[in-house]
């Protein structure tokens, strides 16, 4: 940064866009008090629900058969949110999957490529883990205030798979779903 390019005049190149609000004047309303507490509130629930969440799929990963309709979930996943295939955390995988990690972390270093490399147990544990790594990483704790359709299509399948949904994931879930109609009074 330049001090003192105003005064000497230079202009930006580019001017920065913020979103179009000007900046705060003056205290906060009570309304924005209000809004912020839960912005803060929720963002907290959000990391709290994500650790729960994580924890339900490495428990359901651990089990004997893999969960009903999985096939369908993982290639729904690959053809409709393709990022969930792509952008998946290896690390992350392996530990949903159960994977042993005993390689130093190296440049290119996934150790969910380096488990199926190794073994041919149980593969379709490893896809589910890779599309639920995938899906984890797309969430961001401030995920409830603009819920897209790739949450809610994954948080409504670990439901389906008996997952126990928390508050503020609910406000993902059921913002895909049409509103109640208010029915009409004479």
């Amino acid at each position: 940064m330049i001090a003192g390019w105003k005064e000497t005049g230079f202009a930006p190149k580019y001017e920065r866009y913020d979103g179009g609000r000007p900046a705060q004047k003056g205290p906060m309303t009570e309304e924005q008090k209000a809004e912020r507490k839960t912005l803060i509130e929720n963002n907290k629930a959000m990391l709290s629900a994500q650790v729960v969440r994580r924890e339900f799929v490495t428990g359901l990963l651990a089990k004997k058969q893999a969960p009903k309709g999985w096939q369908y979930f993982t290639v729904h996943a690959i053809t409709h949110h393709p990022e969930t295939a792509s952008g998946y955390d290896g690390e992350m995988a392996a530990g949903m999957v159960g994977a042993k990690v005993d390689e130093d972390k190296t440049w290119a270093w996934n150790p969910l490529r380096t488990h199926v490399a190794k073994s041919t147990a149980r593969p379709e544990f490893s896809l589910i883990a890779l599309i639920c790594a995938g899906y984890e990483k797309t969430i961001a704790k401030d995920s409830w205030r603009s819920p897209s359709q790739t949450h809610r299509d994954y948080l409504t399948q670990l439901v389906h798979w008996g997952y126990k949904p928390s508050v503020v994931e609910l406000l993902i879930i059921d913002s895909g779903k049409p509103a109640e109609e208010e029915p009409e009074t004479a």
